[in-house]
């Protein structure tokens, strides 16, 4: 989640959130941003990636957890689980393991063979939406539309992420 601080009102903590299937609540705008491809990655050194020893499950969300569970109904318990989302990255990297990240966070370690994308899995996609409050400034939601459209537009002219 990409949290942005307050930019009018400095008793206020949160004015715009990114994350995934947003629950629709009064007063809160919703935009739907792009759509996140969950892909397995391995270290190149990982001696068992697909779901064997060297698997570990990065919670991505309620939604993934669910996803994850019907397509790997026999896989209980990896050797280790992180709710640490991208930060999972270093650990994976550092531990020759496997596990599933979002392809616009690891583009460049697949580009510069810090990774492989395991083939032959199922690949999660879920969109990614903006949320903020209704009653935001419309100059606050310009800038702040101007900047994740050009961040988002980067994206996809790499090709690490999907309309």
């Amino acid at each position: 989640m990409l949290l942005i601080p307050p930019a009018y009102d400095p008793k206020r903590t949160l004015d715009l959130a990114v994350m995934y299937r947003p629950q629709q609540r009064a007063g809160l705008e919703i935009k739907k941003l792009f759509d996140d491809e969950i892909i397995l990655v391995s270290s190149p050194n990982a001696l068992d990636p697909k779901f064997g020893k060297d698997y570990m499950f990065i919670n991505w969300g309620p939604e993934f957890q669910s996803d994850h569970s019907l397509n790997f109904p026999n896989l209980k318990n990896p050797n280790l689980s992180l709710d640490l989302s991208v930060l999972g990255i270093d650990v994976l990297l550092k531990a020759n393991a496997s596990g599933y990240f979002p392809r616009r966070t690891v583009a460049n370690f697949l580009e510069k063979k810090e990774l492989i994308e395991i083939k032959g899995v199922p690949i999660f996609s879920y969109p990614v939406f903006s949320v903020y409050r209704h009653d935001l400034p419309k100059s606050i939601i310009r800038k702040v539309n101007e900047g994740m459209n050009a961040i988002i537009g980067s994206y996809k002219q790499e090709g690490h992420i999907s309309s």
